[in-house]
């Protein structure tokens, strides 16, 4: 936990050392966030734009997200992207391509008992591990209202550095931007 402060104040820093406009209430982003599409959870963000003008321009991101596999393995996200947000031409629409690097926090449940006179599980026992994700995303989105947003996102990620296996991971999201 203490580690995750930590990279939220200091991506904190590194927005204020490179905004460029003034400052205004960032957009604030709630999504169906999952892995494989069928591992349920949330995510929020936010966004800051780097450079660019109004329309094309560099955003930096930070995101906090969570997804299970219920009765197997819960995961923890925390997620910087930069990436490249341009409109569509003559539709209330944008698409955006980014690059993020991420820390997931795996707890995956190793073992428990079973209680043979009732059937009652209990004693669970979980071991949690630790992994680097940089990812790959395309977002599109869609503006239904002058402040409000809709967008899915896939991305295409890879755990690293983990004391279990390296997999590649297949992450979506659905959600509104406010």
């Amino acid at each position: 936990m203490k580690q995750l402060l930590i990279i939220l104040f200091l991506s904190a820093g590194f927005y204020q050392a490179g905004a460029q406009e003034p400052p205004g209430r960032p957009p604030v982003s709630v999504g169906y966030f999952s892995h494989y599409g069928f591992q349920p959870g949330l995510k929020i963000g936010t966004m800051f734009p780097l450079a660019g003008d109004t329309l094309r321009q560099w955003v930096f991101s930070p995101q906090l997200g969570f997804f299970t596999n219920p009765g197997d393995d819960t995961n923890a996200l925390f997620n910087l992207e930069v990436g490249y947000k341009k409109p569509k031409r003559g539709k209330h629409a944008y698409s955006q391509w980014s690059a993020g690097l991420g820390y997931l926090h795996q707890s995956k449940l190793q073992s428990f008992s079973i209680h043979l006179g009732n059937g009652n599980t209990g004693d669970r026992q979980r071991v949690g591990d630790n992994f680097l994700l940089p990812t790959i995303s395309y977002e599109y989105g869609w503006a239904t209202h002058r402040k409000i947003s809709w967008y899915l996102k896939p991305a295409l990620g890879i755990r690293l550095l983990g004391r279990n296996e390296h997999s590649t991971m297949l992450l979506l999201e659905f959600g509104i931007r406010l």
